[in-house]
Formats: C-alpha cells, sequence, structure tokens
C-alpha cells in the first residue's frame, strides 16, 4: 500500500489517528474529531486510502499524506456511532465497502444496522437495525471455508450474511461478542 509500514491508530480522546513506526515512535497522522473505527480500502475502488469512522456518524477518507475529507455522513444522527468498516475483497458483495451505524438510545433509527456504501459516498441498508450488529469481518482465507461470505455480530449472535442481505444464524453462545476476525491460512 501507500502507506508503508506503519502501525495507524484511532486516537479517540486525542482526536486523531496516530502513526506508529516499527520502532514506536508515534506522531500524529490526521486529525478527525471522535474516530472510533477505521480501515485500509484493499479493494482500491475507494482510492485506497484509510476510511476512518467517527462517533458523529461521518466517514473520513484519509489520503498517504494524511490530509482527510469528508466522504460521506449519515445525516439526521446527532449521536450514531460508525462502529465498524469493512471492504468486501473478495468481489461477492459487489467490492463495496460495509458501515455498521448504531445510535444508541436515538430516537431516529433509520441509520441504525449494515449499510452498503457506493465509491461515491451513496449509502443504502443492506441489513435492518433489528440486527443490532457492532462488527463485521469478511471472509478472506484463501480457501475460502466460511464461503468468503460477511459475518456480522452483536451480543452473543454472529450471522452468516448473503451478498443479497439474508442473514442466516452461525453462532449463538452464552458470551458477549466485542469482535472477531479470520484466522490466516495454516495457522
Amino acid at each position: 500500500t501507500n502507506f508503508g509500514e506503519n502501525l495507524y491508530v484511532a486516537n479517540y480522546r486525542g482526536n486523531e489517528l496516530l502513526k506508529i513506526d516499527s520502532s514506536g515512535t508515534a506522531s500524529s497522522f490526521s486529525s478527525i474529531t471522535g474516530p472510533i473505527s477505521m480501515r485500509l480500502d484493499l479493494t482500491n475502488n475507494y482510492a485506497g486510502n484509510i476510511y476512518v469512522g467517527s462517533r458523529s456518524g461521518d466517514i473520513y477518507s484519509v489520503s498517504p499524506s494524511g490530509q482527510s475529507d469528508l466522504f460521506t455522513t449519515f445525516s439526521g444522527l446527532s449521536d450514531g456511532w460508525a462502529l465498524d468498516i469493512a471492504f468486501d475483497t473478495t468481489g461477492n458483495y459487489g467490492g463495496k465497502m460495509y458501515v455498521n451505524m448504531y445510535a444508541p438510545g436515538a430516537d431516529n433509527l433509520d441509520w441504525k444496522g449494515v449499510f452498503a456504501v457506493d465509491p461515491d459516498g451513496s449509502a443504502t441498508n443492506f441489513l435492518p437495525k433489528e440486527f443490532g450488529t457492532r462488527r463485521m469481518a469478511f471472509d478472506t482465507t484463501s480457501d475460502g471455508a466460511f464461503g468468503e461470505s460477511l459475518f456480522v455480530g452483536a451480543s452473543d449472535t454472529i450471522w452468516n450474511v448473503a451478498a443479497d442481505g439474508t442473514a442466516v444464524e452461525f453462532l449463538s453462545n452464552d458470551v458477549f461478542i466485542r469482535n472477531f476476525a479470520f484466522g490466516p491460512d495454516d495457522a
């Protein structure tokens, strides 16, 4: 990528992205108010930038130089959180960006759920608010062991979601699911 071999951190309290080199030296990389999620576009459908979700529901595009620009906003949310961002690198879901919006206690629940976001920034509802999703991951294992599908999860359930938005319960357990990821092959 054009971002080099660095670690990028969303510093919520500092309202910034930090760039940390391999020696552990941190520097301010980009100013963004309330960053809570971020993901690097590996599809190159979104210019190969880092995309950052904020507590205000805005999504920012950050270039390799650290320049941040508002990419899209979920208008009408005064306290909506862009909790997670995922990019479809499988190609099965149109190579799009997916954003999980959460609006705690908000009366306007139209922007709660998972949204597919086109490269022009327009968003359409992909999964309804009833899922109450928090985290997402695409199966990117080389053998597609999990069907190269999108998985979404909240509380104690993970769903396997097809490209048409059909969701099937994959796991329901007596645990609190905070996050999940697919492991590398042969791990």
